[in-house]
């Protein structure tokens, strides 16, 4: 079975408090999801990873969610066959990039606030505007 046409990118995001201007107007090809719970992302990723061509998951972004240790959790649970990122978004704004590397296995960047921007920009996953969330925390700040 061919692989579907749409690649997706996973967002395991606290959507009631948008800390990134999520890029919701993608082309169709390069779709964005955001599952509802930790649990739904696990389903989705063994999903992706099926034989039989399951989903296109192009990378997994957890935004915010969780600890750094439940993001080692996420990458051990990660199957062997999912080649896509995985990113992860500390609260203080820095992050975590495991990517395939050139032989066998994953690697792990820490990326800095600007890495992670140019990363999220990059991949179109943004839209270059900031969230009235962020804005309202910065001026408190």
């Amino acid at each position: 079975m061919s692989r579907p046409e749409q690649r997706i990118t996973l967002i395991l995001a606290d959507q009631s408090n948008p800390a990134i201007d999520w890029n919701y107007g993608r082309p169709a090809a390069l779709q964005i999801a955001f599952p509802a719970s930790v649990e739904a992302l696990r389903q989705t990723i063994r999903r992706a990873a099926r034989d039989d061509g399951g989903l296109d998951v192009e990378r997994i972004v957890i935004d915010r969610m969780g600890t750094a240790q439940d993001f080692l959790d996420c990458l051990t649970a990660v199957p062997t066959r999912f080649l896509g990122d995985v990113v992860f978004i500390a609260r203080d704004g820095s992050a975590y990039l495991s990517a395939m590397a050139r032989g066998d296995g994953r690697i792990l960047h820490r990326l800095g606030r600007q890495d992670l921007r140019f990363y999220l920009e990059m991949h179109e996953l943004v839209t270059g505007r900031t969230p009235k969330a962020s804005i309202a925390s910065e001026a408190r700040a």
